[in-house]
């Protein structure tokens, strides 16, 4: 299968709404050229999580609460040392990274 390669460099322990957020307008990317994702990261654990918890809250409009289930428990390897990670899913930061995505400069 041909892919097309789009990495965006994320750091576990400095995660934040932007790395979210280019990840997203990735997604978006694709979603508009009707071409399939797929996700992951070195370990295929944390940062694959927590992007899979975004797109589901912003694209296939889960809770907060569900998303974040999925990310902890669902079969990622959540590590709970990224205390960090959870911290970015709050109701400012869906609303901007939803804000910049239907707002694209």
């Amino acid at each position: 299968t041909a892919l097309d390669l789009v990495h965006i460099p994320v750091n576990t322990w400095a995660m934040n709404r932007e790395d979210l957020l280019k990840v997203m307008q990735s997604i978006q990317d694709a979603k508009l050229k009707d071409k399939n994702v797929m996700i992951h990261c070195y370990h295929g654990s944390d940062r694959t999580g927590a992007s899979i918890a975004m797109y589901r809250i912003i694209f296939e409009n889960w809770s907060t609460e569900d998303a974040l289930d999925e990310m902890k428990y669902g079969g990622y390897g959540f590590h709970p040392i990224w205390i960090n990670i959870e911290k970015i899913f709050t109701p400012e930061n869906i609303r901007w990274i939803r804000e910049q995505l239907s707002n694209p400069s």
